[in-house]
């Protein structure tokens, strides 16, 4: 499943759950421009996925055809099955990685990441006897597993082996971000996933 499926997905939802939402609305739900959800859903519309009525107020009310029905049911489909398989190749990859952390010795670590898969980390380290020290990320701001997320340029309060990097995207940047923070690429570890 791609990306572009992915938003028609969302879009399709969105527009189910609100009929009269505006474009605006979306693209900030969704976190894609104005324009492009324009494109979007006029090329939903072409498709006969949705009807697109003008009420007052310049405002547009869609409805879902039984044709829009039908491909978000199999959108929906495909889209549950590229989770499963996503998330047991995260899952296979994440017991890799903090098995060969184990083996190289390490006690400790500090996971830059948050969400699921820092969830399954503080789980799975566990099972490898592992101690997880502390979660940094990005957007810190809460907790995972009753652990406080941590911002990034507090790794230094952190006393760690190594640290192990859950992001799955844009992972040379986060590791060159550690390297200027004075972490040394050897304690560096990342998901290594199949693809």
């Amino acid at each position: 499943m791609d990306r572009e499926e992915i938003r028609t997905l969302r879009i399709m939802e969105e527009i189910e759950r609100d009929n009269t939402i505006s474009q605006r609305t979306l693209s900030q739900k969704i976190d894609i421009s104005v324009g492009l959800v324009n494109r979007f859903i006029k090329r939903l519309v072409e498709k006969g996925y949705f009807k697109a009525t003008t009420i007052p107020s310049h405002r547009v009310k869609y409805m879902l055809t039984p044709k829009g029905i039908a491909e978000k049911t199999r959108l929906t489909y495909e889209y549950l099955r590229y989770s499963l398989r996503f998330y047991r190749e995260l899952k296979d990859s994440l017991q890799e990685v903090l098995s060969e952390i184990r083996v190289d010795g390490i006690d400790n670590i500090l996971l830059y990441g948050t969400g699921e898969i820092a969830e399954l980390a503080v789980l799975f380290s566990r099972v490898n006897e592992i101690e997880i020290v502390g979660i940094v990320d990005d957007r810190a701001g809460g907790l995972c597993l009753e652990m406080k997320i941590s911002p990034l340029s507090e790794i230094r309060d952190f006393s760690f082996d190594a640290i192990l990097i859950l992001h799955t995207e844009e992972v040379k940047e986060r590791i060159s971000s550690l390297s200027e923070l004075g972490v040394e690429k050897s304690k560096i570890y990342t998901l290594k996933r199949k693809r």
